[in-house]
C-alpha cells in the first residue's frame, strides 16, 4: 500500500469514528432547496449553451454565417 492509499484509509476511518452528522428535517429541506436550484440553474445554462452551438452550427451549414477577422472585430468594438 503507498503513501496515498494510507492516508486515503486514515480520512475514512477518522470518519468511521466520528460517525454520522444528523441535522435536522428543516435543514435537510434547506440543503436540498439550494441543490435542486444549483441543478436547475445549470442544467438551463447547458440548455442554452447546447442550443446556441446549434443555431451557430445551423447558420454555418446554411451559409449564412458572417465572420470577421480579429483585427476588425477589435475595431468594431473600439479596442484599437
Amino acid at each position: 500500500m503507498n503513501s496515498d492509499d494510507e492516508q486515503d484509509l486514515a480520512a475514512v476511518e477518522a470518519l468511521r469514528a466520528r460517525g454520522p452528522a444528523w441535522i435536522s428535517a428543516e435543514e435537510a429541506d434547506v440543503r436540498m432547496d439550494h441543490i435542486e436550484t444549483a441543478v436547475q440553474k445549470t442544467s438551463a445554462e447547458d440548455a442554452e449553451d447546447l442550443a446556441a452551438a446549434a443555431e451557430w452550427d445551423a447558420l454555418k451549414a446554411s451559409g449564412q454565417s458572417v465572420t470577421v477577422t480579429h483585427e476588425e472585430a477589435r475595431r468594431r468594438l473600439g479596442l484599437s
